[in-house]
């Protein structure tokens, strides 16, 4: 299968692995690959299944970014957006607006806390 897998682990202090919180799996947009999302989940609860890990239902999307559908991913909004220069299209990671709004106010108050003093000169 083509495509990216990735997953994030978090580690204890003494070097343990918790279990896996989040996973994306992607599938290429190819016409002729339109069956293998479902496949790569299938697989994915079989490999799982092994390790006595239950993929949960309720939480588990797929999305057709093909035909315009987004999903939000560790606070950032994950979009297929055209090109600017030639054809194709690529992915577009967006924080979310809390997240933006949490950062507009911590640079606003560490500027006001900063006081803005003019430069001297010597």
């Amino acid at each position: 299968m083509s495509g990216d897998v990735h997953a994030r682990f978090c580690e204890r202090p003494r070097g343990q692995f918790l279990r896996p919180t989040h996973l994306v799996i992607t599938v290429r947009g190819h016409h002729t690959k339109r069956s293998w999302a479902a496949r790569a989940l299938l697989r994915l609860q079989e490999h799982l299944t092994r390790l006595g890990v239950e993929v949960n239902r309720e939480k588990t999307t797929v999305v057709d970014m093909i035909r315009g559908e987004t999903f939000t991913f560790l606070g950032f909004e994950v979009r297929r957006v055209r090109k600017r220069t030639g054809d194709g299209h690529s992915i577009l990671l967006t924080p979310r607006k809390k997240a933006r709004l949490t950062l507009k106010a911590r640079v606003r108050e560490l500027l006001h806390q900063g006081g803005g003093q003019p430069h001297s000169r010597s």
